[in-house]
C-alpha cells in the first residue's frame, strides 16, 4: 500500500513537471531553434529568477512565453520527421497539435504569430496540402510583405507543386518588395532549372 502511495506521488510529480511548460531537445537541436526555446528546455524554464527566463518572458510577454514551448516542441518534431526520411508521419500530427495550441494561445497582434503561421504552412507543405500551405503563407505576406522567408516558402510550394512560372513570379515580387540577395539568387537558380528542363524537352521532341 505504501509502495502504491509513493508511486502515485511520483507520477503526479512527473505529470506536473511536464505540464509547467518544458520540452526536451538535444544541444544540437537547440542550436537550430529560436533563442527563447533554450530556457524552455530547462527544468526551470518558467523560473523568473533565472536571467534568461526573465529576458524572454519580458521580450515575448509573459502569456506568450508561458506557452511557447509547444511551438519549440513542434519545431523539434519537424526536425525528427525530416531526419526519419519522412517516414514517421505521427510526428507531423503531433507537431500540428502543438502548433495549433500555440496559435490559439497567441494574440493576433503579436509578431510571433507570423512565425507560427509560416511553420504551419510548412507542415501543410510536408503533407502535400499545397493549397492550405499557400493560403497561410499568403496571409503572412499580406501582413508583412517584406518578410523574405514568405517568398522562399511560396516559391518552394509552387515549385514542388509543378508550377515553375508561379514560383518565378512570386520570387520577382519578393525581389521588388525586399531587394533580397537570397531571393535574387533563388530566382536565378530556378530560372536556370526551367531553362535546362525546356532544353531537354526540346531536344527530345525534335525530329532526328
Amino acid at each position: 500500500m505504501r509502495y502504491l502511495l509513493i508511486l502515485s506521488c511520483l507520477l503526479a510529480t512527473s505529470i506536473h513537471a511536464k505540464g509547467i511548460g518544458n520540452f526536451s531537445a538535444t544541444p544540437d537541436e537547440l542550436r537550430r531553434l529560436p533563442g527563447y526555446c533554450g530556457p524552455k528546455a530547462h527544468s526551470k524554464g518558467n523560473d523568473l529568477s533565472r536571467p534568461d527566463v526573465k529576458y524572454w518572458s519580458d521580450r515575448l510577454g509573459a502569456d506568450v512565453y508561458l506557452h511557447i514551448h509547444h511551438y519549440c516542441h513542434a519545431l523539434v518534431q519537424i526536425q525528427h520527421y525530416l531526419e526519419s526520411m519522412r517516414k514517421q508521419s505521427g510526428l507531423i500530427n503531433a507537431a500540428q497539435r502543438n502548433l495549433d495550441y500555440s496559435i490559439d494561445q497567441t494574440p493576433e497582434e503579436h509578431p510571433i504569430l507570423l512565425d507560427l503561421l509560416l511553420s504551419k504552412s510548412y507542415l501543410f507543405e510536408l503533407s502535400f496540402d499545397f493549397e492550405a500551405a499557400e493560403a497561410l503563407a499568403l496571409q503572412v505576406q499580406q501582413v508583412d510583405p517584406k518578410r523574405v522567408q514568405v517568398y522562399v516558402q511560396l516559391s518552394r510550394i509552387y515549385w514542388i507543386d509543378k508550377q515553375p512560372d508561379r514560383a518565378l513570379s512570386i520570387l520577382s515580387r519578393g525581389i521588388s518588395a525586399t531587394d533580397s540577395k537570397i531571393l535574387k539568387q533563388r530566382h536565378e537558380n530556378f530560372k536556370a532549372k526551367v531553362a535546362a528542363y525546356q532544353d531537354t524537352t526540346t531536344s527530345h521532341t525534335q525530329e532526328p
